[in-house]
């Protein structure tokens, strides 16, 4: 609907003043009789193919993870992907950046750890949709009451959740 060519009239009507006046003075000029609401074209097909390409992905993870093996699969994946992205974090702020930040980041903050991400925010925010896996992974097997103690399975999983807990306090988001 925003990008849809409409006569002057009805995007006259349908504009705030302030773009229709923008409209007026810009692309006035050029002859065009034809207008659309958005006064950036372009952007607004690239942010409608990127929520277009968000929202299949969205619908592929619901259609793909159907059962309870593929969703428990699912959660190992993502529970993987925040343990590595949080042991490569610590180790890189253990070793004062030399893994990472040093070479990428134009802003170097020595206290956060960031992982592979330049925004101390999106590694906090990718910690914050592991660490429910994580919690979930170490429920779904619970305790066992058979034996005195754990398998390896379960102290790794209870290790992930600290690594990952105590790189999303480090990462100094505004999230955690």
């Amino acid at each position: 609907m925003l990008v849809l060519p409409l006569p002057l009239q009805v995007s006259s009507a349908l504009l705030s003043p302030g773009a229709f006046e923008i409209y007026t003075l810009t692309l006035g000029y050029t002859g065009q009789e034809q207008f659309s609401l958005s006064l950036d074209v372009d952007k607004t097909l690239e942010e409608f193919l990127k929520s277009a390409a968000y929202l299949s992905i969205f619908f592929l993870t619901l259609v793909l993870a159907d059962t309870r093996r593929r969703l428990r699969q699912l959660a190992y994946a993502l529970m993987l992907i925040g343990l590595a992205q949080s042991l490569f974090g610590l180790l890189d702020l253990l070793l004062d950046g030399t893994l990472f930040k040093r070479h990428f980041l134009l802003v170097y903050n020595p206290v956060a750890a960031t992982g592979t991400y330049v925004n101390p925010n999106h590694f906090g925010g990718l910690l914050e949709m592991a660490i429910p896996m994580v919690v979930g992974v170490i429920l779904l097997h619970g305790p066992r009451h058979d034996d005195e103690s754990p398998d390896w399975r379960a102290r790794a999983q209870w290790r992930s959740l600290v690594f990952c807990s105590r790189a999303n306090c480090r990462s100094t988001s505004r999230w955690s």
